[in-house]
């Protein structure tokens, strides 16, 4: 091998993240379920902060794994600049920012301008920028270079946007809701950015910001289906559906179980699907759906939680445990299979971040930066941990490697033990 061929694939190292044995790849890690591989040590303090990383402007998406690198995105109001900002893992240290114009538009005091969080694969990651002209989808490589872009005309949200992309396998999907003008579910190529398929939606004045899942039904069910995975989905206009992946087709919905807008996004056990509802009132519900996958007949009501379930915050599902953590700091635990209350308590706090889980250990951000570990299984309620951080939070964490990366409006944040 010659010196010039050995310097260039010592380049071409340099530039390629390393793999992983865990990715935390969008929103809530692998199908948005919230759950960490692990192992993460508790409790944590503050001398376990390994490094802590200034943003340029301020966001309220989450932090996303892959490799070595941490991606955020961020927005700037005085320069009227967003960015999608790639950090080291290991160190903090900011290895590359892509930036772009943006024009101030009405949203809901507590959204950003930088809500929606990042999806990443082996060949980059992929973000969503809103304004009321125009909506972008944009893929960078893993060094910062624009793979394609994609402008899905204008975005008509009273509150900003908030969704986040989602991918599987060879497709990109998001939730393009709007509250006037043309909804669907929308999947590109993850390659080329070119459409594959539209799921046309019910425009409702309600724009959803609740992400996609994916839902495997029960092995007796998928038997007799030929759809053993399906995309689920919450809007206010067509409540909880499911599509096949492959061709865009709606399979089954229960169209009319919100009052108001999703938020926060679907969660699946083998026969249930939850979605959740609500208002900045306080009004709010959890909706549990048993769909027959095959869509020969309309899904059942399995139960219904009003006010007790969250209305910004995902639901979390760890084993037979449904776990909700409310905007005003109520977590319960119930029963997934049926929706009784196992046990509750107040935590001291309000939240937006969605709740994780590594182990037996549910962790949250509060909306002041309290990070909050939690005792689920034995010792059921017990407060293991609660590192302030300072500064607003809206965020959920991201764990991988060991290592909980945490992000404020204006920091991330590395925690190892």
């Amino acid at each position: 091998m010659t010196l010039r061929r050995f310097a260039f694939l010592v380049l071409i190292a340099c530039l390629t993240p390393i793999a992983s044995a865990e990715n935390w790849p969008r929103f809530r890690g692998d199908n948005g379920a919230g759950h960490a591989a692990g192992p993460f040590t508790v409790p944590v303090t503050a001398a376990d902060i390994a490094w802590k990383t200034t943003l340029p402007g301020v966001g309220h998406s989450s932090p996303i794994v892959w490799g070595d690198r941490v991606y955020v995105t961020s927005a700037d109001v005085d320069t009227l600049q967003r960015y999608v900002v790639c950090l080291s893992a290991d160190t903090g240290k900011e290895l590359w920012r892509h930036s772009g114009k943006f024009i101030q538009y009405r949203k809901h005091r507590d959204n950003s301008f930088a809500s929606s969080t990042p999806a990443a694969d082996e060949l980059g990651v992929y973000v969503i920028f809103t304004t009321p002209q125009e909506y972008t989808l944009l893929a960078l490589s893993h060094d910062g270079k624009e793979r394609w872009s994609k402008s899905l005309g204008r975005y008509d949200s009273n509150h900003g946007g908030g969704s986040s992309p989602m991918l599987y396998g060879e497709l990109l999907v998001i939730n393009h809701d709007q509250e006037s003008g043309e909804s669907a579910l929308l999947a590109f190529d993850r390659k080329t950015g070119n459409p594959v398929w539209s799921l046309e939606g019910k425009t409702s004045g309600k724009a959803a910001m609740s992400t996609p899942t994916i839902w495997k039904p029960t092995a007796s069910a998928a038997a007799k289906i030929a759809v053993p995975e399906q995309l689920v989905y919450t809007t206010f206009g067509g409540g909880i559906a499911g599509a096949d992946p492959k061709t865009g087709r709606r399979l089954w919905s229960a169209s009319d179980v919100f009052f108001s807008r999703p938020i926060g996004s679907p969660q699946t056990t083998g026969d249930l699907v939850v979605g959740v509802c609500g208002e900045g009132t306080g009004n709010r519900a959890l909706i549990a759906v048993r769909p027959d996958p095959t869509g020969a007949k309309p899904p059942e009501l399995a139960y219904k939680l009003e006010q007790t379930g969250p209305h910004v915050p995902c639901p979390l599902i760890a084993g037979n445990n449904l776990i909700l953590l409310n905007d005003l700091g109520q977590l319960s635990v119930c029963d997934v299979a049926t929706g009784k209350i196992k046990w509750s308590q107040k935590l001291a706090g309000a939240f937006y971040g969605s709740p994780i889980i590594v182990g037996d250990v549910m962790w949250a951000l509060s909306k002041t930066g309290d990070l909050f570990g939690i005792q689920i299984g034995e010792d059921a309620g017990k407060e293991i941990c609660k590192l302030n951080l300072g500064g607003q939070c809206h965020t959920t964490p991201a764990i991988a490697d060991g290592r909980m990366f945490v992000r404020t409006a204006g920091m991330v944040y590395c925690i190892k033990k």
